[in-house]
């Protein structure tokens, strides 16, 4: 009895996580959903580019010279296995209550999950040229990642969601 009841808590976090959804502009994405039908939904808002390594894809809003990456998804066997969702405010017009509304709406994404156990890391790396300041907060399958970036004196904040692993090997 108490196998069959560990069996069945496994399957159930497991199917938990397969369903897990995350949006990526307008499209609300599953985990574990088909490529054809997940490429098929996005192009039909976005514009959807290959990238070099395995079965990643990024996910395009807007057309030259403004657009801007709103998310990337990957596959695994042909199934969706990770979506990253870009929270960072763009355009020149962008503000400080912008930036604040992006890390309140990505750090909103973690309640999904209100039994999760979640865990705080930081990273931070400088050089003379620049530096990167990091906190990423992980519950289960997902991840925000709030970041400072400064390059050749130039200052960036990057806000990123992912759902699924940080990692897909094979």
């Amino acid at each position: 009895m108490r196998r069959i009841f560990h069996a069945l808590c496994l399957v159930s976090i497991c199917t938990s996580a397969l369903n897990a959804q995350i949006y990526v502009g307008e499209v609300k994405l599953t985990l574990g959903s088909s490529r054809e039908s997940t490429l098929v939904r996005l192009r039909s808002h976005y514009r959807v580019d290959s990238m070099p390594s395995q079965d990643h894809w990024m996910v395009i809003s807007g057309s030259a010279p403004s657009n801007s990456i709103i998310g990337t998804v990957s596959f695994r066997r042909g199934l969706l296995a990770r979506v990253t969702r870009v929270w960072t405010p763009s355009g020149a017009a962008r503000t400080q209550t912008d930036a604040v509304r992006a890390v309140i709406g990505a750090l909103q994404q973690l309640l999904s999950d209100r039994r999760a156990a979640c865990q705080l890391t930081d990273r931070s790396n400088r050089a003379p040229t620049g530096e990167l300041l990091e906190v990423t907060v992980t519950c289960n399958d997902r991840h925000v990642a709030i970041a400072l970036v400064r390059q050749d004196g130039h200052e960036m904040i990057a806000i990123t969601e992912l759902l699924g692993p940080e990692s897909l090997t094979p």
